[in-house]
């Protein structure tokens, strides 16, 4: 009976954390067999020497116990058994069988929020969470050590992190751009009590995105080579740094990333990017281009990063999730209805933070962003200098080319 009650115990653990871990030294894996990189990383960290079972590649192969208990405690944390989420019985909801309700779904036998991830076998999360490898016989030995049935998301009533930063964001974008501009800081929605017991859904995203910018800083090192246009008209000259550097704070206009009157340097690094950008911008017959050099380091943002968002990352996939959806908000197109005064706003108050009252891992100011380009989708740089300063950072390489517009 002390076996049997000892197996019984140990059948309901693993049922309610939702996998078994199988006995070491039976089976050995190679990062050989998943596409996700994160998976594979955490096998090559974690290897030592060996044989992989499941293809006989000699290497680092790590014991498929932990390979398990990697997974499956991962997937524990994100997911529980749908008995214990909380959730109101489907009779208590639904009147009867035909019945619709919008944003609440049926889940064997509870009302669930729709889009809410529910697997009631393993073989659907395998597919959604890149678990499927190569391997029949890896698939097969995985899904019998996994026992996630009728699993749903933990917190179904809740959003995910990335998803109530969206909405943040959102709403603050919202609140600038309709409501109030100039002194949203002292709107009763910013005050240090109200955040702290609220969730009305504002909250000080800029705070937030101060903090999160930092996983994204880089440096852009001395001698990189950075492409600027102006579109002129056939009696303009520009000859000199000045002329095809920042524009003059009197003559700049309301960009992306910066207002009217605010000076910036953009400049792309690709050349076809930058010329490609300005024949869109303004209808002028001529375009100058200029190529400068970077003379000294540069700390920025760098919103292109490769997130590569992936549930396996270490940590930080809803922050890189939102990062990456935020990066696509203030890249995006506008549409032929949008005004670009307004519109621009959320971004311009943006930049504006992140210039002044955030700082560095390092403690230094930040010295501009990289974002994509809306027309072309490569790497465009903003640098917080102005036609005067923008000298202390950049230098002209070679003549100023003159091109017909196409």
């Amino acid at each position: 009976m002390g076996f049997t009650k000892r197996l019984l115990e140990q059948m309901e653990e693993d049922s309610s954390r939702g996998y078994s871990v199988p006995e070491r030294g039976e089976r050995f894996l190679c990062a050989n067999h998943y596409s996700d990189k994160y998976l594979n990383a955490f096998i090559r960290k974690n290897g030592a020497s060996g044989v992989c079972s499941y293809c006989g590649h000699r290497g680092l192969v790590i014991d498929f116990s932990d390979f398990v208990e990697h997974v499956g405690s991962k997937l524990s944390e994100h997911f529980e058994q749908i008995d214990d989420a909380g959730l109101f019985l489907e009779s208590s909801i639904f009147d009867d069988d035909d019945e619709v309700i919008k944003g609440i779904t049926r889940r064997d036998g509870f009302a669930a929020p729709a889009g809410v991830p529910y697997y009631s076998d393993f073989s659907e999360m395998m597919w959604d969470y890149d678990l499927v490898s190569d391997s029949k016989e890896l698939n097969n030995d995985l899904s019998d050590c996994m026992l996630f049935e009728r699993r749903i998301r933990r917190d179904p009533m809740a959003m995910l992190l990335s998803e109530e930063l969206s909405m943040m964001w959102r709403n603050f974008c919202d609140y600038v751009k309709t409501k109030q501009r100039f002194t949203f800081f002292r709107s009763w929605l910013f005050d240090d009590d109200v955040l702290e017991h609220s969730d009305n859904g504002l909250g000080d995203i800029l705070s937030e995105l101060g903090g999160l910018v930092r996983r994204v800083e880089t440096t852009i090192k001395v001698g990189k080579v950075l492409y600027r246009c102006r579109p002129a008209d056939p009696g303009e000259k520009v000859v000199s740094f000045e002329d095809i550097t920042a524009p003059p704070a009197f003559a700049a206009k309301s960009n992306r990333l910066s207002p009217a009157g605010i000076s910036m340097f953009y400049g792309s690094f690709d050349k076809d990017t930058s010329i490609t950008e300005v024949g869109y911008a303004l209808e002028k017959p001529i375009i100058y281009l200029g190529v400068f050099k970077t003379t000294k380091p540069l700390r920025v943002i760098d919103l292109c990063s490769d997130f590569d968002v992936s549930f396996w990352m270490p940590d930080g996939w809803q922050e890189a999730s939102f990062l990456m959806h935020f990066h696509n908000e203030i890249s995006k197109t506008l549409g032929p209805n949008d005004n670009g005064e307004v519109e621009y706003v959320p971004t311009q108050i943006f930049t504006e933070y992140l210039r002044y009252l955030c700082k560095a891992s390092d403690g230094t100011h930040y010295d501009g962003i990289i974002y994509k380009s809306a027309t072309t989708g490569s790497r465009n740089v903003v640098l917080f200098y102005d036609q005067k300063t923008s000298a202390s950072v950049l230098s002209l390489d070679g003549q100023i080319e003159r091109l017909e517009k196409r």
